[in-house]
């Protein structure tokens, strides 16, 4: 087995494409892709590996070998299942039963995930055991890795300036694929101002943070304008919101962003580093649709003065 990590964006899509596009000819590709929408739905992802009757996952998870074992017989099978920590319980526990009795089957199950998804459920064990499983993190693209990926899509990069697209993505890989494509290469070469955030990525997270409730919309437009990672407690004070942890718990299943709970202060802000970065700051924070833009203003406006960090600002 092969386990593909990395958070939204990192690149992991683009991997397993490139991995099963150079499999020897002979092998049969099964899919399976999780929808968050459909997560409570039991087998809707192990249902498009294999007929699953079985009510046990267990035994569902039985069924699904049988599958791979009569596609065998044509050949070896590669079984792709993407984005794991969005699929239903039921289908997770039958994919990990099938998984475990992989032993002498020509059987090559690719799993992506991002990082810490559903732990305690059995898949970080058997993700980690080195004789079964290949791991692979995907982490941020280096310099040098932005100006080889530039120049694959066409765009040759001199080294300042894949430091300067590096710096200004955090090596997202997602980030700097779509700025290579959107933006020309005056502006990528530093001859014609700022880089700018991707039209995509701005669209996108406009679009996906218009979905939540009210508290989910503030805190995300509070996340934007203080742009750097910051304790719950001061994101929802400049939100203006009395119960962050709800609103929290929203933005977080949009993937949009992060917290990390083991840290000083308990962190949160925007997963990718180019949001709210340049220009997507700007439609997220001014502000989502039904957002309170004069109440979030007016508190920015007074707690300009007084950073997140406890530092006081100096005027220049």
């Amino acid at each position: 087995m092969a386990w593909v990590e990395g958070e939204a964006g990192a690149g992991k899509t683009t991997l397993v494409r490139q991995l099963l596009a150079r499999l020897p000819a002979g092998f049969t590709v099964v899919r399976a892709e999780a929808d968050e929408l459909a997560s409570d739905i039991p087998y809707a992802v192990a249902a498009q590996l294999g007929p699953v009757r079985a009510a046990e996952p267990f035994r569902a998870g039985l069924e699904l070998l049988n599958a791979f074992s009569r596609r065998q017989k044509r050949g070896p099978v590669a079984v792709l299942v993407e984005d794991l920590h969005w699929a239903d319980l039921a289908s997770r526990q039958a994919l990990l039963a099938a998984g475990r009795r992989l032993g002498d089957d020509r059987v090559l199950l690719l799993v992506t995930s991002r990082p810490a998804a559903q732990p305690g459920d059995g898949w970080e064990r058997f993700a980690g055991d080195q004789e079964r499983c290949l791991r692979i993190t995907l982490g941020a693209l280096s310099a040098q890795e932005v100006a080889s990926l530039a120049l694959g899509l066409g765009v040759r990069l001199a080294r300042g300036d894949a430091e300067r697209l590096h710096a200004h993505t955090g090596g997202h890989a997602l980030h700097v694929r779509a700025l290579l494509r959107e933006v020309d290469r005056a502006r990528l070469t530093g001859l014609d101002g700022g880089l700018p955030a991707p039209r995509s990525l701005a669209s996108m997270t406009v679009a996906r943070i218009a979905e939540e409730p009210a508290p989910a919309r503030d805190l995300a437009a509070a996340l934007a304008v203080l742009n750097q990672q910051v304790p719950l407690a001061v994101a929802a004070r400049v939100a203006g919101i009395s119960q962050p942890a709800a609103a929290l718990e929203r933005l977080l299943a949009t993937g949009l962003v992060t917290w990390r709970p083991s840290h000083a202060g308990t962190p949160a802000g925007f997963a990718h580093p180019a949001v709210p970065g340049g220009d997507v700051r700007r439609p997220v924070a001014d502000p989502p649709p039904g957002a309170a833009p004069g109440r979030l203003r007016a508190d920015l406006g007074h707690r300009r003065t007084d950073p997140p960090d406890g530092r006081r600002r100096r005027d220049r």
